[in-house]
This record gives structure tokens, sequence and C-alpha cells, in this order.
């Protein structure tokens, strides 16, 4: 009878040289990937009021690009409320606030 027995992932630690190394270099990618909140033109934020008009009289789906936390995020579906005292869209029942919407447009 064999008297081995497998260490597991135990024998792979000597591979991570540097401790928490990995965490490290994911969090420093995380945050180097970040980019800025682009300015919005007045010319911009017309077109993405008229796509947003178009789209809630004629009942049709949106795709929505928005800032979040250094990144931008893309949701598409119906508009399904508008609440103008909190500046706020609601797409499916998602809330997004006005202020971070960098694109709008239909499908």
């Amino acid at each position: 009878m064999s008297s081995y027995q497998d260490r597991g992932i135990i024998k792979w630690a000597p591979f991570d040289g540097l401790a928490d190394f990995n965490d490290l270099y994911l969090n420093l990618k995380y945050k180097l990937n970040k980019s800025n909140k682009p300015i919005m033109s007045d010319e911009d934020l017309y077109y993405m009021d008229l796509k947003l008009k178009e789209a809630i009289h004629l009942n049709r789906q949106i795709i929505v690009t928005y800032y979040n936390q250094g990144y931008f995020n893309t949701l598409y579906g119906y508009v399904t409320k508008i609440n103008h005292l909190k500046r706020l869209i609601y797409i499916n029942n998602i809330p997004l606030e006005v202020l971070n919407i960098t694109g709008i447009d239909l499908i």
C-alpha cells in the first residue's frame, strides 16, 4: 500500500511568490482601467432627449449607456417611468440618474 498523500492546493503555494500579489494586481488593473466621466455638450443632450421622447411615445426599446464609478455600462429595455424631481429614468424598473447617462440609442 502506498503512503502517498496528495497535498492539494498547498503544493502550488510556492508559485505565489509574493503574498497576495494576485489580489494587488487585480486591484491595480481595476483602478487603471477606470476612465473619467465625459462632458456632454448641449447638442448631445438635445439628441438624447429627442430619442428618449421618441422611445416613450412610440413605446420602443432603447439602449442606454451610463457612467458608473469609472466604468461605462449598458442597459437595454423600455422606459417604464420618469421621475423629474429626483432626476431618474426607470428602464425596466431599474433607476438611472439622468446626469450619469452618456448615450441613448433606439432599437
